[in-house]
């Protein structure tokens, strides 16, 4: 008999206030992945959210997720982001609405998971995302060509895919699918 897998879907979440990094995870399997700008020049905090939502609505609506995973706010400069903050209180929200079960995981666990051996920062966990993920090279290498000192908007996305990941396998530890 067949021993197939249950499919996980998980809609994979790395918050910000102008750029919201999305993956959606089939299992293990990335199947969309995106940074999703949600702030442009001149526009209120309200309008902010409200994209935000309407983005949010949109991927559920499309995807189906049973699972939001949400890389949580960790470092003491995004802690004090009321935005930011409030832009998590509202996924929190949205989930609710559509009955979906929400989890969010310090950035730090999750990169010592994806990471393990290797040293433990953003650019290593893209690395050994890119070797699970060959297609994703391309995203990795422009930002890895980057100096230390400019920002690196692209490696949110690794960010999000790396949250799906560790969401899928805590919940395959303690749940069968």
């Amino acid at each position: 008999m067949d021993n197939k897998e249950k499919s996980l879907k998980i809609l994979s979440i790395k918050p910000g206030t102008k750029y919201m990094a999305i993956a959606v995870l089939d299992n293990q399997d990335l199947v969309y992945w995106r940074n999703k700008k949600i702030r442009y020049m001149q526009i209120s905090d309200s309008q902010t959210i409200k994209r935000q939502k309407n983005v949010l609505n949109k991927l559920i609506e499309f995807w189906k997720p049973e699972i939001i995973a949400v890389e949580d706010i960790f470092y003491i400069q995004s802690r004090k982001s009321s935005l930011l903050n409030l832009l998590v209180q509202k996924i929190k929200e949205i989930s609710k609405e559509g009955k979906i079960k929400v989890y969010l995981f310090s950035p730090i666990l999750v990169r010592k998971f994806i990471c393990k051996k290797e040293r433990m920062n953003k650019m290593n966990t893209a690395k050994l995302l890119v070797i699970r993920y060959p297609w994703l090279y391309k995203k990795y290498e422009k930002e890895n060509k980057k100096r230390w000192y400019q920002f690196k908007f692209g490696l949110r996305i690794f960010d999000a895919i790396a949250v799906g990941l560790f969401c899928f396998h805590q919940l395959k530890s303690y749940k069968k699918y």
